[in-house]
C-alpha cells in the first residue's frame, strides 16, 4: 500500500488534471483503511521528498482526527513521531508533526492519560529545536479547542499545559 499511497500523492503535485482526480478518489476511497496507518508513517519516515513527508503527515493527522487508535498503536505512533522530529529540517513538515502529536497526546488524556499532555509536552521540546519548540505548543493550545471533549476536560487540559 505504501507505493501505492505514494504514486497517488505524486499525482496530486505533478500529474494531469485526470490523474490527480483519480488520485484524489484513491485517497479518499483509502483513507478509512487500517493500512493507512502504516503505509502514511513509512513514507513520513522514508521519503527523501518534502511534499510527500507534509501530506503523509497531514494524512495522519486528518486519519487521527476520524479513526481513534487503540492505547498502544497511539503510543507507538507517538514515539515513533517524536524520533522524527530529531531529524525533520522542514517547518512545514515538524508543522504537521506537532499537530499531529497534539491529537494523539489529547485523546490519550480524554481516554484517562492524564499526564499523556506532560509526557508528550516534555519529550516533544526535548526533542525540539529551540526554534522549533514553540509549534508543538501552539498545536497542543488549538487542538484542546476543538477536541472531542466536555467544557471541563478541555479547560482540565488547558490548565495542565499552562502549569507545564
Amino acid at each position: 500500500m505504501e507505493d501505492e499511497l505514494r504514486r497517488a500523492i505524486e499525482a496530486l503535485y505533478g500529474g494531469s488534471a485526470a490523474s490527480r482526480e483519480a488520485a484524489n478518489a484513491y485517497l479518499m476511497n483509502v483513507m478509512n483503511r487500517q493500512e493507512v496507518w502504516v503505509a502514511g508513517l513509512q513514507i513520513l519516515e522514508k521519503s527523501e521528498t518534502e511534499y510527500l513527508r507534509f501530506f503523509a503527515a497531514n494524512l495522519l493527522f486528518t486519519k487521527s482526527r476520524r479513526q481513534k487508535l487503540l492505547p498502544s498503536a497511539r503510543d507507538e505512533l507517538a514515539g515513533r513521531l517524536l524520533l522524527l522530529l530529531e531529524h525533520e529540517e522542514s517547518k512545514q513538515v515538524n508543522e504537521r508533526i506537532c499537530v499531529l502529536l497534539a491529537t494523539l497526546g489529547l485523546q490519550a488524556a480524554i481516554q484517562g492519560q492524564e499526564n499523556a499532555i506532560l509526557i508528550l509536552t516534555q519529550r516533544g521540546l526535548a526533542l525540539l529545536t529551540q526554534h522549533n519548540k514553540p509549534q508543538l505548543l501552539r498545536a497542543l493550545a488549538s487542538e484542546i479547542a476543538v477536541a472531542d471533549a466536555s467544557t471541563t476536560a478541555r479547560h482540565n487540559l488547558k490548565n495542565t499545559l499552562v502549569r507545564n
